[in-house]
Formats: C-alpha cells, structure tokens, sequence
C-alpha cells in the first residue's frame, strides 16, 4: 500500500521492510526456537516422571490446575514470553495431569483438560502483565504511551481477571 500510494519512497520502504523482518525473526522465531529446546530438554531428562514422582503424595490432584495457573503467570511474568513458558510447563503438563487424573474427582480426562487450560491463561496473564513481554513493548509504543504508564493501566484489568479465573474457574 505505501508503495502503490507512493507513500514513502522504495529505498525507504525496503530499509523499513528489512528492519521490521530482521527484528520478528530475532524476537518472535529466535525465542520460539529456544522455547522449543527447552521442551526437548525436559523431555529428554524426564522432568515429567520426576514431577510426577515428587507431586504424586504431595498434592491433592483436584488443586494442581490452581498450582499450574500459578506456576504458569509467575513464570511468564518473570521470563515475558508466553510461549516459553508453555514449551517448558506444557509437556510436563500432560503426563503430570494424566497420572494424578486417576485420583481425582474430575478425573483423568477432566484433570487433563483443566490442567492444559490452567497453563495457557496463566502464560497469557504473565505475558499480558510483564515489563519485559514483547507485546507489552509493542502495545506501549505502538499507542505512543509511555511503557510503565501502559503497564500500570494495564494491570489491573488483567488481575481481576485473573482473580474471578481463580475463584470461579478454578477453585
């Protein structure tokens, strides 16, 4: 469009082009990449048959969705990718869930269910609210706002969404 319209000139329109494609590949795919390697980690050091040997006699099987929500918006939060921490939490996730399912009242498949769904909003609140997240940067300067303003009026939206999650979804 900026071309056909003569907008900017094509020099400037390939600069741009390059610049915006140089820096979606380094944020977007790079963290991705790393997101991913971390799940092959896990996987290949069993993390999940450890979690799940560690959990099994210290939880109530009913309140790991909540521990995962939890879990899931701290790690977020601190790291500022949500994908990151559903490649790391996620894999995990599912054996954990599965086995701890037998024992309780929501049982496997429903265990299962909440558990995923637990850490998907967990990750998107602690992606939403974090300083360092990607997104948060992009919102703040793409609405020419200063960054800890937008924040700080983003903030509490998403923990009372998080709170009314936590009392009526969860627990």
């Amino acid at each position: 469009l900026a071309m056909t319209g003569r907008l900017i000139p094509l020099r400037e329109l390939a600069k741009t082009t390059t610049k915006g494609s140089t820096s979606l590949i380094k944020d977007g795919v790079l963290v991705l990449i790393l997101a991913w390697g971390i799940g092959e980690v896990c996987a290949e050091l069993a993390t999940a048959n450890y979690l799940v040997a560690v959990f099994q006699d210290l939880v109530q099987p009913d309140w790991l969705p909540i521990l995962l929500f939890l879990t899931s918006c701290f790690v977020a939060f601190a790291t500022g990718s949500s994908w990151t921490t559903m490649a790391i939490l996620q894999p995990n996730v599912v054996l954990l869930a599965a086995r701890l399912g037998e024992d309780s009242v929501l049982g496997t498949h429903g265990l299962l269910v909440m558990s995923i769904g637990a850490v998907l909003e967990g990750a998107i609140f602690g992606d939403h609210c974090s300083p360092i997240s990607d997104t948060t940067i992009l919102s703040s300067t793409a609405s020419r706002c200063k960054h800890i303003v937008h924040v700080r009026t983003q903030a509490p939206y998403a923990l009372l969404t998080a709170v009314v999650a936590l009392c009526v979804g969860y627990i």
